[in-house]
């Protein structure tokens, strides 16, 4: 397991988070303190699993849950309004 420390994780997060998707494992540290773990997630073929250890780590308090787990689908409705454009307005308020 590599350890790294936070500094150099910001400056090289895209380069670790390949190495993770590998399959390896970091250490994070903070003055040379072990503060954490990143391991890769096990992809499930449904998706069943890693939706249940989410809900697990939502319980404890870990993460926080999007507010929907799917995008919404269909076409955008385009709304219609009346009166000035609204660029007019901004540019008559930069006046």
């Amino acid at each position: 397991m590599e350890k790294v420390g936070v500094r150099e994780l910001r400056l090289h997060l895209s380069r670790y988070l390949k190495g993770v998707k590998q399959g390896r494992q970091l250490l994070i540290t903070e003055r040379g303190k072990v503060i954490a773990r990143i391991v890769p997630v096990e992809r499930a073929e449904n998706g069943g699993e890693v939706k249940a250890a989410l809900l697990q780590l939502a319980d404890k308090g870990y993460v926080t849950l999007p507010q929907q787990w799917k995008k919404p689908g269909g076409k955008p409705v385009r709304v219609r309004v009346q009166g000035t454009p609204f660029s007019d307005a901004v540019i008559e308020d930069r006046r």
